[in-house]
């Protein structure tokens, strides 16, 4: 799971203070830089636990020498091993910096990992918990979804199949061979739609077998309207 970039960017303003030209790590010419950070990764990040870092080599065009970049995660966040989201060590402008979604933030120094990994789990922490409590509504609600669409099948002797969306489910009644009848359920409104299911698919089927179909178009304004 990563978290949102607004997020991780306001845990980046709190633990970088501004700094000025001269309390940043500075480091000309790109051989040193990435000696510098060679180094730092084999120094510093290489074994660390609970870290995962990577040191990139990448060339650019209208480049000579190859550019050094540190990929890192944060590893063991939950009980998937989610590594969640990257950041970035890397020179911009011949200063030190820490980036993640390519707004760098100049590092004053090599402290401020130790200060993101608190925070960033800290944060990572509260909202793992929020998503599990989303999450077990939301099996709750499509649990309950499923049982009355279930009954109805069974009632009305038709088959029936569904798909699971972010915010919503999507029930399918087999009308025939080709056909199937799609009924889009949100997981916000489930108390409000399931006690009308069956009314509904009951009433679209009897009508079905009268040879009347039903289609939600869109792009309904090309259509031309009479009044």
């Amino acid at each position: 799971m990563e978290i949102k970039h607004t997020t991780v960017r306001k845990i980046l303003e709190e633990i970088i203070p501004e700094t000025t030209a001269e309390e940043r790590i500075k480091v000309e010419g790109r051989e040193a830089q990435n000696q510098y950070l060679e180094k730092l990764y084999n120094e510093k990040l290489k074994n660390r636990k609970g870290i995962s870092a990577y040191l990139k080599k990448g060339w650019y065009r209208g480049q000579r020498d190859a550019k050094y970049d540190i990929d890192l995660y944060f590893t063991g966040l939950d009980s998937s091993d989610s590594s969640g989201n990257q950041f970035v060590i890397n020179f911009s402008s011949n200063f030190l910096a820490l980036s993640e979604y390519y707004t760098p933030f100049y590092i004053p120094d090599i402290s401020i990992i130790d200060k993101l990994e608190e925070k960033y789990r800290e944060k990572y922490t509260v909202i793992a918990s929020k998503e599990l409590k989303k999450n077990k509504i939301k099996q709750l609600k499509m649990s309950a979804i499923l049982a009355a669409l279930k009954e109805i099948a069974q009632e009305l002797n038709v088959e029936y199949n569904y798909k699971e969306q972010k915010y919503r489910i999507l029930l399918f009644i087999k009308l025939s061979n080709k056909n199937a009848l799609k009924i889009t359920v949100p997981y916000k409104n489930f108390q409000e739609i399931v006690p009308k299911l069956k009314t509904t698919i009951t009433e679209i089927l009897e009508w079905q077998k009268k040879g009347i179909d039903f289609e939600i178009k869109g792009n309904a304004g090309s259509l031309g309207w009479l009044s």
